[in-house]
């Protein structure tokens, strides 16, 4: 991208951040059914589809088409990417069940977190962490946050329902 004498625009993020949304973008193209099936969902064509996942192109996704997409899909493949970016973390909320779902919370959460935990020890095992390492452990934790993010919903769920 340049400005409007020919110099390079200056961005926030590196450019690997730039790549990895791009990345996600394609990702979600497809998890969409592909350009021609998601541009039947979106404003944008099929061509526009495919430059916004392509790592020579300058053009990104706006912001709606991602919402459209992402709606089609089922999965915030974008949104979760750019939340990890600025270093938060996307759960769904969870809805209440009553008492004995948050039993079933408090469960998930006990295996969610030891896993996490166990993983994370085996890794630092030898006093390094390799990126398959990290990358396996980082999954663990995101599973570990979710489920405590879910308990958290469907506590809050709990206790609006029972002041009604």
């Amino acid at each position: 991208m340049s400005d409007e004498a020919g110099a390079p625009a200056a961005r926030y993020l590196p450019a690997r951040d730039y790549a990895a949304i791009r990345e996600r973008t394609g990702a979600l193209v497809e998890a969409a059914g592909g350009c021609v099936a998601a541009a039947h969902d979106t404003r944008v064509g099929a061509p526009w589809l495919s430059r916004y996942g392509n790592p020579h192109e300058s053009a990104f996704a706006p912001v709606d088409v991602i919402a459209d997409l992402e709606a089609r899909s089922g999965e915030p493949v974008v949104t979760r990417k750019l939340a990890e970016l600025a270093g938060y973390v996307l759960v769904p909320v969870a809805t209440a069940g009553g008492a004995r779902d948050l039993m079933r919370h408090l469960s998930v959460i006990s295996k969610e977190g030891g896993d996490a935990v166990s993983g994370l020890a085996a890794a630092l095992a030898d006093g390094k962490v390799d990126d398959a390492e990290a990358e396996r452990v980082g999954r663990e934790l995101g599973e570990a946050i979710a489920a405590l993010a879910h308990c958290r919903s469907a506590l809050q769920a709990l206790a609006g329902r029972a002041t009604r």
